[in-house]
C-alpha cells in the first residue's frame, strides 16, 4: 500500500526505496501500454509481484511523485486506539478525575483505579502500558498544571527567554529564596517547629554560592542583607565556628545584584544597605 501520511514523516529507508522504485516505475507509467514481460522484469528488479507493479504504475500515473511509491509501514499506526469507546471513556475519566490531582497519584495507582472501575462495569481492564500511553497522549501543559500548578507548567513548558550574560565572577549576583524540604524539631521535646527558608546569593558567571542565610522566619530584607553580607566577607570564621575544614574562597563586592519583584527586594531597608 502506498504512503498516505505527511511527507516529512516518511522514514529515510522508505524514501530510498521509493526513489529506487521511481527509477523503474516512472518510465513504464509514462507510456500508454506496457507488456506483461516488462512488468515481470520490473517485478524482478524491485522484488515485487506483477500485481504490485501494476498497482504502483497506476498510483504513479494518477500522482506522478516519489512519495506515492513509498510503502506504508505495517502494523498499527501511532496514536490509533484498539479499545472499545466505552473503555477509552473509563480511562480518560480516571486520568482527568483521579490522576490529574495535586496529590500526584502514581501511574500504578491510576492503573488500579481503572481496574476497579472496569470490574464494576464488567469490562476487561487494560494493561499498565496502555494506561501509560494514554497519559503520554494527554496535553503535557494540562498534566503539569493540574498536578504541580500553573506556575510549574509555565516554567517547564514556556519558551526559554534570553538569560543573563556575564563575563567574570562577581559581575552579577542573583538572589533567590527556597523553602527547605526538611522539618526542624525542638531539641528537647522533638516537636516540629517548621520548615526553614534558605536565601541564596548565586554568582551568575560561575554558579557558585558565595553567601546564604538560613532562617525559620519568612524571607525579608534582613535575610537578603545577611546573605549578601556573607557573600562579600571571607568565610574562614564561619567555617571555623562550624568545625568545617574546607576552603571556600568566594568573596568580594559584586558589581551588580539581580532581584525579582518580591517585596523584600524592594524595601527601604534593603535600598539603604
Amino acid at each position: 500500500m502506498a504512503w498516505k501520511g505527511e511527507l516529512d514523516q516518511i522514514p529515510k529507508t522508505l524514501w530510498k526505496l521509493a526513489r529506487r522504485r521511481q527509477r523503474v516505475i516512472a518510465p513504464l507509467a509514462e507510456r500508454d501500454h506496457v507488456t506483461e514481460s516488462e512488468v515481470e522484469q520490473a517485478g524482478k528488479a524491485l522484488r515485487l509481484s506483477t500485481r504490485a507493479v501494476f498497482r504502483l504504475i497506476a498510483y504513479y500515473r494518477r500522482t506522478p511523485c516519489t512519495s506515492v511509491l513509498a510503502p506504508q509501514p505495517r502494523g498499527r499506526k501511532p496514536g490509533s486506539r484498539i479499545f472499545d469507546p466505552s473503555l477509552e471513556k473509563i480511562i480518560e475519566t480516571a486520568i482527568k478525575d483521579f490522576y490529574l490531582r495535586p496529590e500526584k497519584p502514581s501511574l500504578a495507582s491510576l492503573h488500579r483505579e481503572v481496574q476497579q472501575t472496569c470490574h464494576k462495569a464488567g469490562a476487561t481492564p487494560p494493561s499498565y502500558n496502555a494506561i501509560q500511553s494514554r497519559v503520554r497522549d494527554f496535553d503535557p501543559r494540562e498534566v503539569i498544571a493540574r498536578r504541580l500548578g500553573p506556575k510549574q507548567a509555565a516554567q517547564k513548558l514556556s519558551p526559554v527567554k534570553a538569560g543573563l550574560h556575564v563575563k567574570e565572577p562577581l559581575q552579577l549576583l542573583q538572589m533567590d529564596h527556597t523553602l527547605v524540604d526538611v522539618v526542624v524539631v525542638d531539641e528537647v521535646d522533638r516537636e516540629p517547629i517548621g520548615r526553614p527558608w534558605l536565601t541564596l546569593a548565586i554568582d551568575v558567571a560561575t554558579r557558585a554560592v558565595p553567601g546564604f542565610h538560613l532562617s525559620l522566619e519568612a524571607p525579608s530584607a534582613t535575610s537578603v542583607a545577611l546573605a549578601l553580607n556573607m557573600a562579600v566577607l571571607p568565610k574562614s570564621k564561619f567555617l571555623a565556628a562550624q568545625h568545617i575544614d574546607f576552603d571556600w574562597p568566594c568573596q568580594g563586592l559584586p558589581k551588580g545584584v539581580h532581584l525579582d519583584n518580591a517585596r523584600e527586594f524592594h524595601s527601604n531597608a534593603l535600598a539603604g544597605c
